[in-house]
């Protein structure tokens, strides 16, 4: 049987109001598939795109970053899949790095080192072109993410499975990873 992710052992803040799911969903745990007809599922889907500089009233963007932070990482990818479906340009590019670096954080607990370098890889890639096309520097946000930091954040935690992809090894993380928001 295989274990539940463990929730972030930070206790990182929540920035918006919708809860959390009562269980996380891990494919192949057993564990049975979250229905996309909850209420609040519904809800959050149908949300307009809004531009990237009024992120803090997205309610699914919103609601993904707290999900990712406390280690819902499936539900995260879910909750922002619907924005990047509608987002262009930088948007798009940075939504889909958030969700590969989720899908990341999942491959990892699920014991795929292959699968979870190749992600983070993939996510690293698409928010060093965010950090290119935005010219953001070290303390400077894209969506009330520093991304530059957030950058040297994912180098670090992922630093001991890097050298193990290979071997097939799933060493931890080497700290956990979490989205501060903060309006610039």
């Amino acid at each position: 049987m295989q274990e539940e992710p463990r929730p972030n052992p930070v206790h990182p803040p929540r920035y918006g109001s919708a809860p959390l799911p009562v269980r996380r969903y891990v494919p192949g745990s057993g564990a049975p598939h979250p229905s996309h007809s909850s209420k609040a599922a519904g809800v959050l889907g149908r949300e307009r795109l809004l531009p990237s500089d009024q992120w803090a009233e997205q309610t699914s963007y919103i609601h993904g970053v707290d999900l990712f932070n406390h280690a819902f990482w499936w539900e995260a990818h879910e909750a922002w899949e619907g924005l990047w479906a509608r987002a262009q340009g930088t948007q798009r590019l940075f939504l889909q790095g958030l969700i590969q670096l989720a899908a990341a954080l999942l491959k990892h607990e699920m014991r795929s080192v292959a699968g979870s370098v190749r992600l983070v890889r993939e996510a690293r890639a698409k928010l060093v072109a965010v950090c290119q096309r935005e010219r953001l520097a070290r303390g400077q946000r894209f969506m009330g993410v520093d991304v530059p930091t957030l950058l040297q954040a994912i180098d670090a935690a992922f630093a001991p499975v890097f050298p193990t992809e290979r071997q097939g090894a799933v060493p931890p993380l080497a700290r956990p990873l979490v989205l501060e928001l903060r309006r610039s």
